[in-house]
């Protein structure tokens, strides 16, 4: 209803969500040392992120490069017993190189740019139901995000002729991936 926000203040090291209502930003207490990427379902009702439990012992480069986790979260945790850290679901563990994660418009799928598990780095889907992953792009893709009809994918990618994005050069191109056999549309 567009009554509220949530932001990830992304501070380097120590991302922090906060939710945006309208006189202010109150951080969001997800019981992580770094969480970012929030989406919201397309029914309001539920919100993605990735997010590190802790980062014991971790300092430098090594504390930047950990994984993530995929985490599950209703929108109202902060009004339930034990806020929002009491209320968070692990979906995925060992997310590496996460550029974004989107619910599908029918809220039945996650669209993820990164490298989940170690599998290997590119575009996946996840089935919210099944929990599936299935690979449709793979290699240094980034941002992924939905056509409104659900049937069509739409990323950041290197340039024909290029295998890697390198910043601040013409090294990418926008592609438009067909995932509707996949998805079942």
């Amino acid at each position: 209803d567009l009554s509220r926000g949530l932001l990830a203040q992304d501070a380097g090291l120590s991302d922090k969500l906060a939710w945006l209502d309208k006189d202010k930003a109150t951080p969001v207490d997800v019981g992580m040392t770094r969480a970012d990427r929030p989406d919201w379902s397309p029914d309001g009702k539920s919100i993605v992120f990735f997010g590190n439990k802790a980062l014991p012992g971790l300092t430098g480069p090594a504390r930047a490069t950990a994984s993530f986790d995929l985490w599950l979260m209703p929108a109202d945790c902060d009004q339930l017993p034990g806020g929002c850290a009491a209320n968070v679901t692990l979906l995925m563990s060992d997310v590496r190189n996460h550029t974004s994660v989107r619910w599908s418009p029918d809220g039945k799928w996650l669209v993820l740019s990164a490298d989940p598990q170690g599998k290997s780095e590119g575009i996946w889907l996840r089935n919210m139901e099944t929990g599936k992953l299935v690979q449709v792009l793979k290699g240094d893709y980034r941002h992924a995000n939905w056509s409104p009809d659900g049937r069509r994918l739409v990323a950041l990618g290197p340039a024909p002729g290029k295998t890697k994005i390198e910043l601040y050069d013409n090294s990418s191109a926008l592609y438009v991936i067909d995932v509707s056999l996949v998805v079942g549309r």
